[in-house]
């Protein structure tokens, strides 16, 4: 989309406002306390009050509706008493659809502020998928099935071990050393890996995300008279398929995520090598993989090559991947979780994780049925 100023609609708004609630070791808080500590955080870190929120967006949606509901829009309407000129439930490309949805209102002119969030609980709802949907099963069990068929087929194909995939989870464990609240901090070796129970061949158990119930709340700004310390977004990409479909082998998997990472780069005269760090979903060490083949931070097949040892996305590489520990190591299971992460290091905020002079960031959500992509920087708008 381009404005009728001729610049790309992402120019006009800006990230001004981060909020975060972890659930205590007891995991007793609802979604609605989680929801609403997140956002009033959010609201007062970019300098704002409830009055000012003008537009409410959450992932995963609304429930209940049209009666009383204590999840989604309804829930954060009734707590904070606010009746916002618009709001948005659905669920639209990856899982960083809401933060898209608010971009778009607010560079559209609709509202200036707009409240983001996103909540993991420790019975999350299932996520929606047309693919899962078409297949009649539910969406986690078939999202691991395709991951596993794809990822035997990418290694087979290329010609690389399980260790190809099990580099991506150390990776994200030396990153996590440095996150204390990351859920799992322990190091972790190739030895340790290869031992772990296979889940879903051959997807092992740390090849996927360990859940932390949390929430993350965002606020989305016009970009003019923004608050002191924004993040701006210099280009995004989406795709949310109308049709279903199952890709049973790696070619047609990997397919599925090139369409917004080539949308994001059309939109930007950035390179990937400019890149500082990267906050990919890693729902799967897969996801990973596929998704630095996507962005172009290496050729198609050589995704295994470049996580190799770990060192170029691990700690002081020259790529870092998810500098929390992403959802591997329990560092945010909520769908704004990587967008988090981003807007902490570029704002210099990450503590003992913080990258030297992180300016450029690209975030990556979503798998191959649906994926969201952005890059967000410091600087003016």
């Amino acid at each position: 989309m381009i404005t009728d100023k001729g610049e790309p609609f992402e120019h006009r708004v800006a990230l001004t406002g981060l909020g975060e609630f972890v659930a205590g070791s007891d995991r007793a808080s609802s979604w609605v306390r989680m929801a609403t500590s997140a956002s009033a955080r959010a609201i007062d870190d970019a300098g704002l009050t409830v009055a000012d929120i003008e537009g409410v967006c959450v992932c995963d949606g609304s429930r209940g509706l049209p009666g009383l509901s204590e999840r989604g829009v309804r829930g954060l309407e009734q707590e904070f008493q606010i009746r916002p000129v618009w709001h948005w439930g659905g669920r639209t490309a990856g899982r960083l659809g809401a933060l898209v949805d608010a971009m778009l209102a607010v560079a559209a002119g609709m509202c200036r502020h707009v409240l983001c969030v996103s909540v993991s609980t420790d019975a999350p709802a299932p996520r929606h998928s047309h693919h899962a949907a078409a297949s009649g099963f539910g969406h986690r069990s078939t999202e691991a099935l395709w991951a596993a068929r794809a990822s035997a087929d990418y290694l087979a194909r290329f010609g690389y071990s399980h260790a190809a995939l099990g580099w991506v989870a150390i990776a994200s464990r030396r990153h996590a050393v440095r996150n204390p609240a990351a859920v799992v901090r322990a190091s972790l070796s190739m030895d340790e890996y290869l031992s772990a129970p296979i889940v879903c061949a051959p997807l092992r158990q740390r090849d996927f995300a360990a859940h932390r119930p949390d929430a993350t709340a965002v606020i989305v700004s016009a970009a003019s008279g923004t608050a002191t310390r924004p993040v701006w977004v210099e280009a995004l990409g989406a795709r949310q398929p109308a049709h279903a479909g199952t890709p049973f082998d790696f070619p047609g998997y990997l397919d599925g995520f090139r369409p917004a990472s080539k949308q994001m780069w059309d939109r930007t005269s950035l390179t990937p090598g400019e890149v500082d760090f990267a906050a990919i979903d890693d729902s799967s060490t897969f996801n990973v993989l596929c998704w630095l083949e996507a962005l172009e931070f290496c050729r198609r097949g050589k995704g295994g090559a470049f996580t190799q040892c770990a060192s170029r996305i691990g700690p002081d590489g020259e790529l870092p991947i998810n500098p929390d520990g992403g959802g591997l190591a329990g560092a945010g299971g909520s769908a704004l979780s990587r967008i988090r992460e981003a807007i902490l290091q570029l704002r210099g905020q990450a503590g003992r994780r913080q990258i030297p002079n992180a300016r450029i960031a690209v975030v990556a959500s979503g798998t191959f049925d649906s994926n969201s992509a952005l890059i967000v920087r410091t600087g003016g708008g």
